[in-house]
């Protein structure tokens, strides 16, 4: 019982850590440098690895998927229906942001929920993640009207 009780606080004292370290993030972390370009491929191979890696809770470090907040469009807010780049509270809570793309979105996700290093912008892994993220964009605006 004692163990018990010592796990369940260090990991409630453990997540509002986590809570409170993630209110304040320098956008310098998401914000995608003039000069970064994401990696090219066709769009269907783009969207079908990042299918796969929304869905992965091994992304991050705190086991969690994209797919644990959005699943079924889950989370998703009514700005989420705009093009990017659009307004997303969540940027602008965490990071001063008035607006992202779809890769900064994903940056900010990777920072945040998933608790790790950004994606380099050059990755097939964010541009993947961001070609998903548009097209679930799309689904989100085509399911909700």
């Amino acid at each position: 019982m004692r163990t018990s009780i010592w796990l369940i606080g260090t990991g409630l004292a453990a997540s509002l850590a986590v809570s409170a370290a993630a209110q304040s993030l320098e956008p310098g972390k998401v914000v995608q440098p003039e000069e970064a370009q994401l990696h090219q491929a066709p769009q269907s191979e783009l969207v079908a690895k990042g299918e796969a890696l929304f869905n992965d809770p091994s992304i991050g470090e705190s086991g969690l998927s994209c797919a644990t907040c959005h699943q079924d469009f889950g989370q998703y807010k009514e700005t989420f229906k705009k093009p990017y780049p659009h307004f997303v509270n969540m940027a602008n809570a965490k990071a001063g942001l008035d607006k992202v793309n779809a890769a900064e979105m994903v940056q900010l996700c990777m920072v945040v929920p998933m608790q790790t290093d950004p994606l380099p912008w050059q990755s097939e892994s964010l541009a993947a993640l961001a070609a998903y993220v548009q097209d679930e964009r799309k689904r989100f605006a085509e399911h909700s009207r």
